[in-house]
């Protein structure tokens, strides 16, 4: 018996009809919320930024038998400018290639901090400022590094003797 006028989806259309609507349900998620995964990416960056300096510092020990002289106590900023602590000639190129730069507060430039031009070049070439983004302290021996993660947290390595 044929039954005429009769309403309804096939089972296909339904099945197409759902594979679109999860489709555009991913591509909503992934356009909606993209600087999450920036941000998880940053920090990510960053982790590997304090994995490779606490790498460089125990090769730096390795080598001379102690950390680099004068690393503070109180958290100090890792730079070449005055009030910070300036890792580059201790580490830079025998350990480590450069001092690794924090994704979003990291910078390494050429000219005046009025008028920086952005550099590639290592922090050991002439002319060259640097602003890591890192802190590093040291107490009773260990070497605390650290970085704000991007849901302004204290990420922290730490070495000790």
């Amino acid at each position: 018996m044929k039954v005429s006028g009769s309403r309804g989806f096939t089972l296909i259309e339904a099945i197409a009809v759902i594979g679109v609507l999860v489709i555009l349900l991913a591509a909503a998620v992934l356009l909606l919320r993209p600087t999450s995964y920036a941000a998880s990416d940053n920090d990510s960056v960053r982790r590997l930024g304090l994995s490779a300096l606490a790498q460089a510092l125990q090769e730096y020990k390795l080598q001379q038998g102690v950390f680099p002289e004068g690393i503070p106590k109180e958290p100090t900023s890792i730079a070449n400018s005055e009030g910070s602590f300036d890792l580059c000639p201790f580490l830079v190129p025998k350990h480590i290639y450069d001092i690794p730069l924090d994704p979003e507060l990291g910078a390494a430039y050429t000219g005046t901090a009025d008028k920086p031009q952005p550099t590639e070049q290592q922090c050991n070439k002439s002319g060259v400022h640097y602003v890591s983004g890192y802190t590093i302290r040291q107490v009773d021996g260990v070497i605390t590094l650290s970085a704000i993660t991007s849901q302004l947290q204290t990420l922290e390595l730490s070495l000790s003797k």
